[in-house]
């Protein structure tokens, strides 16, 4: 009965995803209202719900890229720096990245 309930009640993986994309979407943009240590948290938890979905915002650089875009208001020099870090190698881990910026604040 329980499992007949979870099947029913449950997110579709098409649902799951769309949410997580939503919320990986709103998260581009540097927090405004928000402190930059819960948004970094947000943009972490996100992150890896978008690895387990395995989509395509986690394959490669692509989510440094996004997260550079995104502070780079907030500091250019950071996105500078990490910016040309990618061009010269392509296996950065984005956690590594986030971390950096939170110790670079």
């Amino acid at each position: 009965m329980l499992v007949k309930l979870k099947e029913r009640f449950s997110p579709t993986t098409t649902s799951r995803t769309q949410e997580v994309l939503s919320r990986y979407r709103r998260l581009l943009r540097a927090p405004h209202n928000q402190a930059v240590n819960e948004w970094l948290q947000d943009v972490e938890k996100v992150y890896n719900d978008c690895k387990k979905l395995d989509m395509l915002e986690t394959k490669g650089t692509r989510a440094i890229q996004d997260f550079l875009d995104a502070v780079s208001n907030l500091a250019p020099e950071f996105t500078g720096y990490w910016a040309n870090k990618l061009l010269e190698e392509d296996n950065i881990d984005f956690y590594h990245v986030v971390q950096k910026f939170r110790e670079f604040c």
